[in-house]
């Protein structure tokens, strides 16, 4: 969390590993280990720059517009399931409860 805040702090950072670690005062192969994570969800970049690699924030307006896909795990593909099949639930009640008003009219009526 403390290097996304740093590069939402300082946006325009392009920097090494080492210099970041430096700055964060922080493990390398922590801070390592969770830049290249953050390089996976798409909220950093990271460059081959001479021998070293470098690093760059991904604004948020550009990581909407990346052409890659969003990661979607098993259990969220889960609960987009449930979520639908919630909603046709909730459409058959609606139409259910629109069959018994619809018969009810008819029985105030005197047309049942």
């Amino acid at each position: 969390m403390e290097l996304i805040s740093f590069f939402i702090k300082y946006p325009d950072t392009i920097d090494s590993c080492d210099a970041l670690c430096q700055k964060l005062e922080r493990d390398r192969e922590q801070v390592k280990r969770q830049m290249d994570e953050l390089v996976d969800l798409d909220i950093l970049k990271k460059q081959a720059s001479g021998d070293k690699e470098i690093y760059a924030y991904i604004p948020a307006m550009s990581t909407t517009l990346s052409k890659k896909r969003p990661r979607i795990d098993e259990k969220s593909k889960d609960q987009v399931a449930e979520s639908k099949a919630r909603s046709v639930r909730g459409q058959d009640t609606a139409k259910a409860e629109s069959a018994m008003d619809e018969d009810d009219l008819r029985d105030a009526n005197g047309y049942g």
